[in-house]
């Protein structure tokens, strides 16, 4: 028995930080929730233990980021929505800063 997290599984920590997915090789890996005891919270895929993928990251002021991620960062093409879901950004993100607004 190798005693790795393989499959659909939940998790919690001490700090009250808990995550509910898909492990693979005690990584999370696939679709899964974390929240953190701050109120913050991602949905979204995972790779390596690193948001990665499409994804939706909402904060505790009640903004969220809608987009693609990678290696843990906001990475890609988003949107940053307000709390009453007007869009405050919208275009593509680099290493997890704004760096070019789409032009619709």
């Amino acid at each position: 028995m190798n005693n790795l997290i393989e499959g659909k599984g939940d998790f919690s920590n001490q700090r009250g930080d808990t995550y509910s997915g898909q492990w693979k090789n005690n990584q999370k890996n696939g679709e899964g929730v974390f929240t953190w005891n701050n109120g913050t919270k991602y949905e979204g895929a995972y790779l390596n233990d690193k948001k990665h993928g499409q994804g939706t990251f909402y904060y505790k002021d009640g903004r969220k980021y809608v987009g693609e991620f990678q290696n843990g960062v906001r990475h890609g093409a988003g949107q940053m929505l307000k709390e009453d879901g007007s869009v405050e950004l919208k275009g593509t993100w680099n290493s997890d800063r704004f760096a070019n607004e789409d032009k619709a």
